[in-house]
């Protein structure tokens, strides 16, 4: 019954999402699902909900996402010709955007170095 009620919880951060995702839609559109993760994290900084409240449903779909791609990447499998049409285009994105990440990471952290340790 403790996983029925944390569930419950977390379906109703969505379902509320959901819904402000349609209100904001004409001037912010943004999906349900991001709206209700970050009502649901609102809710746990301001102390409306305990951790505890929704602590180990979370773990267990955490510790099962790998579950949740199956989906996702049947339907990859599907398109495998246009996918191979794209191929060099899809690879040249994803070295280009690697090496950018990579670049913007280190800057970043060494920015942060300087900042904690001015003298050094």
């Amino acid at each position: 019954m403790k996983y029925f009620n944390q569930i419950a919880w977390l379906m109703l951060f969505w379902a509320v999402g959901e819904c402000v995702s349609e209100w904001l839609r004409p001037w912010f559109p943004i999906p349900g699902t991001i709206a209700g993760m970050l009502l649901l994290f609102a809710a746990l900084c301001m102390g409306i909900i305990k951790e505890e409240t929704v602590r180990d449903a979370s773990d267990f779909l955490l510790s099962n996402i790998a579950f949740f791609f199956i989906p996702a990447c049947i339907s990859i499998l599907e398109v495998d010709k246009a996918l191979w049409t794209y191929f060099p285009a899809l690879m040249g994105i994803a070295v280009v955007t690697t090496l950018i990440t990579m670049a913007v990471s280190g800057r970043c952290a060494q920015w942060v170095m300087k900042w904690r340790h001015p003298l050094e």
